[in-house]
């Protein structure tokens, strides 16, 4: 089973996104609570973590799906 650090590199690089694109995409679905590119890079380094911001990363993954 793939952690989701794995997953958010796999829909990067299949958006050609960089960290700091995912980070702004996530931002929009997280209310008024900005998800940093350190976030997104901190979840990619550790892998297997429940970010504060995991209905926001779903939600910003499904779209662009």
């Amino acid at each position: 089973m793939k952690t989701i650090g794995e997953l958010v590199v796999e829909f990067m690089k299949a958006n050609d996104w960089k960290v700091q694109r995912m980070a702004d995409e996530v931002s929009k679905h997280n209310g008024d609570k900005p998800v940093l590119r350190q976030n997104i890079e901190g979840l990619i380094a550790k892998g297997n973590r429940k970010p504060h911001f995991i209905a926001a990363l779903a939600k910003a993954m499904a779209e662009r799906s």
